[in-house]
C-alpha cells in the first residue's frame, strides 16, 4: 500500500505545490472542500482509497457523500468525483484532465 507522501510525490507539480501552501482544509462555496496535507492521511484511510481505487488519492468531498480523486498513475493525472459509497473505478465521472484545469473552473462540481 502506497503511503500518502508517496502518492502526493507523484502528482502533477502543479497539485504539489497548491498543497504545499495549503495551512487548512479549502472550502469553496458550492459545498468542495479540499483538503490539507494533515487531512489528506485520515480522509483516505477512513474511506479505504488505498484498498477500493489503488493509485488514486482522495483530496477532497462535495460535502454531500461524494469525494473528488486525483490519479497518481500519471503525471498530470485526471481528477475524476465518485460516491464515497462505492468506490468502484467504472463508477468514477471525469471532472478535468488535470488539477490545474479544475482549479481554474474555481473547483467546480461536475455535471451529470
Amino acid at each position: 500500500m502506497a503511503s500518502i507522501e508517496h502518492l502526493i510525490s507523484l502528482t502533477d507539480p502543479a497539485y504539489q505545490q497548491w498543497l504545499d501552501v495549503l495551512d487548512d482544509d479549502h472550502g469553496i462555496d458550492s459545498g468542495v472542500v479540499l483538503y490539507s496535507r494533515q487531512t489528506l492521511p485520515e480522509r483516505n484511510t477512513t474511506f479505504e482509497v488505498a484498498e477500493y481505487a489503488p493509485g488514486y488519492l482522495m483530496i477532497g468531498d462535495d460535502s454531500g457523500g461524494y469525494g473528488f480523486l486525483l490519479a497518481c498513475t500519471s503525471t498530470p493525472g485526471p481528477v475524476f468525483h465518485s460516491d464515497l459509497g462505492s468506490l468502484q473505478l467504472d463508477g468514477f465521472l471525469h471532472v478535468a484532465d488535470t488539477f490545474s484545469e479544475w482549479r481554474a473552473t474555481g473547483f467546480s462540481l461536475p455535471t451529470t
